[in-house]
């Protein structure tokens, strides 16, 4: 007996296969959409291990520094802020205080304010805000690209030869981000696995 499928029969199961690799390839579009967000989200902000070259710039007080090169202890912590950041603005008291602790702790750690925005601005937010600390203004699409400044507020740890010992994005609220902070403001010998699995 030989069997002959119905034409009813055929369409469903083409119908059924086409939906089969229709549902695949959106699978895998989403995929490809969440990896490429990851990759947009990597290259927007800083991260651990990445490595910023050492940009020369004076400070809104007319003082220069060198952004990653870090000067007598090795580290910097750096803040990346903008003007108009409400989110900013709201961790501006956990990040003075941060910045507080560590210059007690090893005043030669440089602490560093790095801001998107014009001079005049970044010269009234930081009158404003009290800020006591160094700050620069970066203004052209180029150092921004360097520093990977295009998310807002960031907390960075950089270490001698400008490799990124720890990064953050947004507010300073976690007792697990400061934590993380200060083993990165570290002394190398203290900052290293070893070091950390021996305490």
């Amino acid at each position: 007996m030989h069997f002959k499928p119905s034409p009813q029969l055929v369409f469903g199961l083409g119908l059924a296969a086409a939906l089969v690799v229709i549902l695949g390839l959106v699978d895998r579009t989403g995929d490809l959409r969440g990896e490429y967000a990851k990759v947009r989200r990597r290259l927007a902000v800083l991260h651990e291990g990445a490595f910023v070259p050492p940009l020369r710039l004076a400070t809104i007080l007319g003082d220069s520094v060198t952004l990653g090169e870090p000067a007598a202890a090795g580290r910097q912590l750096v803040f990346v802020f903008n003007t108009r950041c409400p989110f900013c603005k709201a961790t501006l008291p956990a990040w003075d205080s941060l910045a507080d602790s560590v210059r007690r702790l090893d005043p030669g750690i440089q602490v560093l304010g790095l801001a998107i925005d014009s001079i005049a601005k970044v010269v009234d937010y930081v009158e404003l805000n009290g800020l006591d600390f160094p700050v620069v203004s970066l203004l052209t699409m180029r150092e921004i690209a360097l520093y990977r400044a295009g998310a807002v507020p960031q907390t960075v740890v950089i270490g001698r030869g400008g490799r990124v010992r720890y990064a953050t994005v947004g507010r300073l609220t976690s007792r697990a981000v400061l934590d993380s902070v200060f083993r990165a403001l570290a002394p190398d010998s203290l900052s290293s696995p070893s070091a950390v699995a021996r305490q």
